[in-house]
């Protein structure tokens, strides 16, 4: 984010930046309190409100696409789990119980998928879910 805000000719990138990382633990509400941030100082920074507005926008998109998929990708591999599955968790679950449910859907999933290889009945969706972890040293 403050390579882009840099790129953009917005003062502080760095600032920007750092302030993006910390607001990206709150899940929705970090996104549009960086974007008014931004837009604010965007504004007061340049000379019409087209360019004020254009770092806003930046913000807003690249915090979009990381949130609806880098992220849940980057989940879905290290954690070992179907990227659609944690895609579609995240968002039933912030249907459901909006924040809190955005906050404890993967860790549902997870639980889930501990269930499933432990349950023999219900393997097939365990193997949806992602691979069975080997309890195999060697």
């Amino acid at each position: 984010m403050g390579v882009a805000m840099y790129l953009v000719g917005l003062p502080n990138p760095v600032l920007w930046g750092v302030l993006a990382f910390a607001l990206n633990f709150l899940p929705f509400i970090g996104a549009v309190v960086g974007a008014f941030l931004v837009a604010a100082f965007g504004i007061l920074s340049f000379d019409t409100l087209g360019l004020g507005l254009l770092p806003a926008g930046l913000y807003l998109t690249l915090t979009s696409v990381e949130g609806q998929f880098i992220t849940p990708s980057v989940l879905g591999r290290r954690l070992e789990m179907n990227t659609v599955s944690v895609f579609l968790t995240v968002i039933v679950w912030s249907w459901l119980w909006s924040v809190p449910g955005a906050l404890m859907a993967v860790p549902f999933l997870l639980l889930l998928k501990v269930i499933c290889n432990n349950v023999p009945g219900l393997a097939t969706l365990g193997n949806f879910l992602g691979p069975r972890q080997s309890s195999d040293a060697g």
